[in-house]
């Protein structure tokens, strides 16, 4: 039986999960200028990643698309920003 994940924990110290319906294979680069969720016409300048397992499936469920949800381990390139939402 599956358990929901717990809000506001760690899945794994120092590692980040991003969640969406595009099929992702290793090495594959995620980079901003992609459609929002929220809007269609506004484009992301940056890319959503989170340590919690909650986020991240929260994240996939409400990803623009017709596949399946799935969650990826991610590995930040660039300059991280914490959101305060």
């Amino acid at each position: 039986m599956m358990t929901e994940p717990a809000p506001f924990e760690v899945y794994e110290e120092g590692v980040y999960l991003h969640g969406t319906k595009a099929v992702l294979e290793p090495g594959d680069r995620l980079t901003p200028q992609q459609p929002s969720n929220y809007r269609d016409d506004l484009a992301m300048s940056h890319i959503y990643f989170t340590q919690t397992l909650a986020a991240a499936a929260w994240g996939a469920q409400l990803a623009q698309g017709e596949g399946q949800p799935h969650i990826y381990v991610v590995e930040p390139t660039g300059k991280v920003e914490d959101d305060p939402n």
